[in-house]
């Protein structure tokens, strides 16, 4: 068995399909892997091994990230990222800059994320910058802002961080840009997610599992030192327009979207769902029509409404579609 270890600018070399994988924290020791993928570099980062390592703070899966490099751009100039490790060599290759606010683990050795991606031959060091420290300190005081073309927030994920987070890197993020922010599984993730995601600014890219991907629009930037939550749509969508007080600022469009927590949980679709009198609606097909409620999933085959509840509902929802589908055509 042929051994060979990895170095900063040795060319990677494929030998035997049999591999050993070790930590790549480590400056690790790996034996021949698979043929690389041409032009992905995620692909190339599971073909080393490093997919198998997990740091302290978590990894994306391998699904994750090989989905989210297919849906970003293959070359940009400026990306910004909060929270390190895969996502971190992924973003060295396709981007001229790379800007990293991260705490600086590497007494953590093998655990470390910043290791993890330090040490991997893939990792194209010269275009990272890391901004050590915990984010609720480094981002006010950072203050050679840019303009980035992608930005992600994956670092503290309780709140109020990740609200600091936005705060501090939205105003800063192109138009035609993409913004990311992973773990919206979370509640209070999900919660600042579905605020977002109904912004004029953004619109609906990817839904990645667990890893939500937004494109920004050419709406203007929300003001950063104003007020206005009477602007933004979120709020604008679920004021009771017979409030005496506030009513007038009532947006009765049809775009308020499904929650998050329902989108991730139920594994229903992102698109095309709209509030109406308080009913969440899917976009109208042929003779299918599909509503999902907040007790139970509800939908129509022509004249005919169906109810389906109670214990694996969203198991039952998901088969009663899948055949109707089939036998109507697509949604």
């Amino acid at each position: 068995m042929r051994v060979t270890r990895f170095a900063k600018g040795v060319k990677l070399r494929h030998s035997a399909q049999e591999q050993e994988v070790g930590c790549w924290s480590c400056d690790t020791l790996i034996t021949g892997f698979d043929m690389i993928e041409e032009n992905s570099v995620v692909q190339s980062i599971i073909d080393t091994g490093v997919s198998g390592q997990q740091h302290a703070w978590g990894a994306f899966a391998d699904s994750t990230l090989k989905r989210l490099e297919q849906v970003l751009p293959s070359r940009v100039s400026r990306t910004l990222e909060t929270g390190c490790g895969k996502s971190t060599i992924l973003f060295s290759n396709i981007s001229e800059t790379h800007l990293v606010f991260s705490f600086d683990d590497r007494e953590l050795g093998c655990n470390s994320s910043v290791l993890l991606y330090e040490n991997h031959p893939l990792t194209k060091d010269d275009r990272i910058s890391l901004v050590p420290g915990p984010t609720q300190l480094t981002l006010p005081k950072y203050d050679a802002w840019e303009e980035y073309d992608i930005i992600m927030l994956d670092g503290p994920h309780g709140s109020p961080f990740l609200e600091l987070e936005y705060y501090f890197t939205y105003p800063h993020l192109r138009k035609g840009g993409y913004l990311i922010i992973d773990d919206v599984h979370i509640p209070s993730i999900g919660q600042f997610a579905d605020v977002i995601k109904e912004d004029r600014m953004f619109e609906y890219h990817a839904l990645i599992e667990n890893t939500l991907v937004l494109r920004r629009t050419n709406a203007d930037s929300f003001d950063p030192f104003g007020d206005g939550w009477y602007e933004q749509d979120f709020n604008r969508r679920r004021i009771d327009p017979l409030d005496p007080s506030i009513g007038r600022f009532h947006l009765a469009d049809g775009g308020r979207l499904r929650p998050m927590s329902q989108i991730v949980k139920f594994g229903l679709p992102f698109e095309n769902i709209l509030f109406d009198s308080g009913e969440l609606q899917l976009a109208k097909s042929s003779t299918i029509f599909w509503e999902a409620l907040f007790r139970g999933f509800h939908f129509r085959i022509g004249r005919k409404r169906f109810s389906i509840s109670g214990r694996n509902a969203a198991k039952k929802y998901n088969i009663v579609k899948y055949w109707a589908i089939r036998i109507f055509g697509k949604l």
